[in-house]
């Protein structure tokens, strides 16, 4: 069970060090910067490479799942806001389900995940 864990981890580590480094691009013709990230930003995106890219897409541009956090709609969203909605869950807007809270999900990892979309906010200025 531990191998698995291990083996997870790795593939989100992976696959998050290729989008920072630039390597994987979003699909169409949309292309997301890095962003540079402190200590709990970095954990954060870590975080997110596993509970919420399926959904927000690694690079955060969305998906049929869920939307892009890197538009207008998320930049003007408050932290209490957008940790709320990781904690608690948030209803079906337009083409999107309503979300359900991650399950799991401690308020300190939510923080660095606001922090890590803060910062590729920042990065991708609109």
């Amino acid at each position: 069970m531990i191998y698995i864990g291990i083996v997870v981890a790795m593939i989100a580590i992976g696959s998050l060090d290729g989008f920072l480094s630039g390597t994987n691009k979003p699909a169409g013709d949309a292309t997301v910067a890095p962003a540079r990230l402190d200590d709990a930003a970095r954990r954060g995106a870590l975080v997110y490479a596993q509970r919420c890219s399926d959904c927000h897409g690694l690079d955060l541009v969305g998906s049929e799942h869920g939307p892009a956090l890197l538009g207008a709609r998320f930049r003007t969203l408050d932290d209490a806001g957008w940790t709320a909605a990781m904690l608690q869950g948030a209803p079906a807007r337009g083409r999107h389900p309503a979300m359900a809270p991650v399950d799991g999900l401690d308020p300190a990892d939510a923080a660095r995940i606001v922090a890590y979309a803060r910062a590729m906010q920042a990065a991708n200025p609109l």
